[in-house]
């Protein structure tokens, strides 16, 4: 599904994975659960473009819906990896995850990111530490855009929140990446779960930080 010109969700995987799209090459938000990569290469097939396109894969934080497929995208076309230090050390195999126990197939970092980091893809993308929903979730902000992939820190499930209680980390932390989101005001959040609000949206997200203030 198209988001915006250079912005694209892959369509029927559950976590929320984007597709950017590049002149050069190609990046991935998140990858979904396991056995997403044939419809994250169907989406880059009708782009016109080739997997081995695919050179960056982004990680908002290391939930089993949100890294799934990513030693089977990594295997498939060598991608660099990017992600916050805690959630690292979950996907390289080092750290147990918040359910108590190791990833089956590790894949190495390529890159450890942290709060105001710059990347020098897709005319910037900015790293937002938006911890709380678990202990080192980030989010990417597309500066040239003001698209924000905010993964499970925000959802639009029925309506616009914050994390999910039962799926949170530490509640304070996660109220406070709210407030946090909706200062910096980003036009167009696109979520891990629910669809994304194009255009506009930092008065609903002034309207959620004041719900959880209260």
């Amino acid at each position: 599904m198209k988001i915006t010109d250079t912005i694209y969700q892959v369509d029927d995987v559950f976590g929320g994975t984007f597709v950017l799209v590049g002149e050069q090459y190609l990046s991935l938000v998140d990858t979904g659960v396991p056995g997403s990569e044939g419809k994250v290469f169907a989406l880059i097939e009708s782009l016109g473009r080739k997997p081995g396109d695919l050179k960056h894969i982004l990680l908002t934080h290391s939930d089993g819906d949100h890294i799934g497929c990513l030693p089977a995208l990594v295997e498939a076309t060598g991608a660099a990896v990017y992600a916050q230090r805690d959630e690292a050390e979950v996907i390289a195999g080092t750290r147990q995850s918040r359910g108590g126990s190791f990833v089956q197939k590790p894949v190495k970092v390529s890159r450890v990111v942290a709060e105001g980091d710059v990347l020098a893809l897709h005319g910037g993308i900015q790293v937002i530490e938006s911890f709380g929903h678990t202990v080192g979730h980030v989010c990417y902000y597309l500066l040239s855009e003001k698209a924000l992939i905010v993964g499970d820190c925000l959802v639009n499930l029925e309506g616009l929140s914050g994390s999910i209680p039962k799926y949170t980390y530490n509640a304070e932390q996660a109220v406070a990446t709210v407030k946090k989101l909706a200062a910096l005001g980003p036009d167009s959040p696109c979520f891990g779960h629910g669809p994304a609000n194009v255009g506009g949206a930092a008065a609903a997200l002034a309207l959620l930080r004041d719900r959880v203030s209260a």
